[in-house]
Parts: C-alpha cells; structure tokens; sequence
C-alpha cells in the first residue's frame, strides 16, 4: 500500500535486501521525517542511495509503500520482487507511488527489505519480532 504522504517517521533498518543492489550485508538506516527520507546511513549503498536522490529529486526521498510478506515458501535471496514476499518481513520503498493510488510520480522506485521487524501504526505496536500481534 501507499502510506499517506508527508505521515512516515522513524528509522527504517534494511537488512534484508535492497532494490539497487540485492542482498544486504550491513544495515541501510532511512531516517524518515514527515514522509520523507532525510538521511541515509550505509556503508554498502550509501552513496548509489546518495546519487539517485541527487538525480531525481526531492520526490525520489518519498515513503512510497509499505508491505507485509505473507508467503512461507518464499526467500530472501537478493531478487526483491521474492523477498517482499517471505513471511513474517515487511518492505518499504522510496520514490514513486503513483502505480498503487499515491500522489507522487518519480522515475524511481526502490524496494528495502526487513526480516522479522517490530512495527508500531498510529502508536500502537503491530508487529513485534515479524510476528503480527
């Protein structure tokens, strides 16, 4: 789904895979403010991150999708159209939302992958660990 535009905050921690090179070895942490990404930490893609912010813009820092894997079968392997999927991660993506009912259009869309994260919604916690509570 779409998160609401200008809503998102946090630290997002990526450890499983990323859209721009696959498998993730040290965590990518997004600090999120009002929507946005304000500040990427990592060692591995910090600086192809880095230029795809510089060369699309503003648009391109979106909190574009938040999604629950669901399937047992499926596994992190570095292909982030399987490993949103597996069970009990979750995925965000930066940039372009347009495609799923969001208001913002950018020739960038870039899946992260979670492993068994705590997620708090509206203040309430969620997920804890990868387990829906």
């Amino acid at each position: 789904m779409a998160p609401l535009e200008g809503t998102a905050g946090g630290d997002i921690v990526i450890d499983g895979s990323f859209g721009v090179g696959g498998l993730v070895e040290t965590p990518i942490i997004f600090k999120v403010r009002k929507g946005k990404v304000v500040d990427v930490d990592s060692i591995q893609f910090g600086a192809d991150i880095k230029e795809l912010f510089d060369k699309y813009g503003g648009a391109a820092r979106n909190i574009a999708e938040f999604g629950v894997g669901t399937l047992d079968c499926a596994r992190i392997s570095g292909n982030t159209l399987e490993d949103e999927k597996v069970r009990g991660t979750i995925h965000f993506a930066i940039g372009d939302n347009a495609s799923m009912g969001g208001r913002v259009k950018v020739p960038l869309h870039l899946d992260g992958i979670l492993k068994s994260p705590s997620v708090w919604l509206d203040g309430n916690e969620w997920m804890k660990k990868g387990k829906i509570i």
